[in-house]
């Protein structure tokens, strides 16, 4: 896999972001969960998470020859798994000042518009963003379906189709079951010279300028 043959994630997060960037590391593919400096982008060949769920059109056009992978997950089960996410998020995601990096949080509000405190426990409102953001990504890649690979981590067969689509070798452990539960520092706990830093130092670049060629 050339560099430039990057692949971008963009399941909503607690779909299965972890389970497939370990399951790309073990595949010796140098991976990045979320990514937020240009320096990461150019590293990195598989990235999940933020900003690829929300900037998806900027890296397609970034990237001619890049592809995406679109994660299901049972809709009862993600949501019941994102409220908690969001809740623990809540106080650094919808403050004015500080908080989490402005691209972070304008992944978070585009795709979950309008986020508040009460809509991000409210499983209507979560629950027809999900279906937004399916859709939107399906109808994006619709012209040329090749780029999409569209799975779910808790399939076996998909696991096969995953592997197919990056041209690797199948483990048969297939993907992990990471961050159980309310655990989400699966992540954190991965050691592999693979592991491509989402930020410099804890520092992030604006990217505003860089998205398009």
């Amino acid at each position: 896999m050339s560099l430039e043959n990057k692949v971008f994630v963009v399941g909503l997060p607690r779909t299965g972001t972890t389970s497939v960037c370990v399951a790309a590391i073990n595949a010796g593919i140098p991976t990045a969960h979320t990514a937020y400096t240009q320096h990461c982008f150019e590293q990195a060949q598989f990235f999940a998470d933020t900003p690829c769920f929300s900037h998806y059109p900027y890296l397609a056009k970034r990237f001619p020859s890049s592809r995406f992978i679109l994660l299901q997950r049972d809709r009862q089960a993600w949501l019941a798994s994102i409220k908690q996410l969001l809740l623990r998020m809540q106080k650094n995601l919808l403050c004015e000042q500080g908080g989490f990096s402005p691209l972070l949080k304008q992944s978070y509000a585009d795709v979950f518009a309008p986020l508040n405190a009460q809509t991000l426990a409210d499983d209507q409102h979560l629950s027809a963003c999900y279906e937004r953001h399916q859709q939107a990504v399906r109808e994006y890649f619709s012209p040329d379906p090749q780029r999409l690979l569209t799975i779910d981590v808790s399939n076996a067969a998909d696991y096969q189709r995953f592997c197919a689509f990056l041209d690797i070798d199948p483990s048969a452990d297939g993907f992990a079951h990471l961050n159980k539960g309310n655990k989400v520092m699966a992540w954190r706990e991965v050691q592999s010279p693979l592991k491509i830093s989402s930020t410099r130092n804890g520092k992030v670049d604006n990217l505003d300028s860089w998205w398009l060629p």
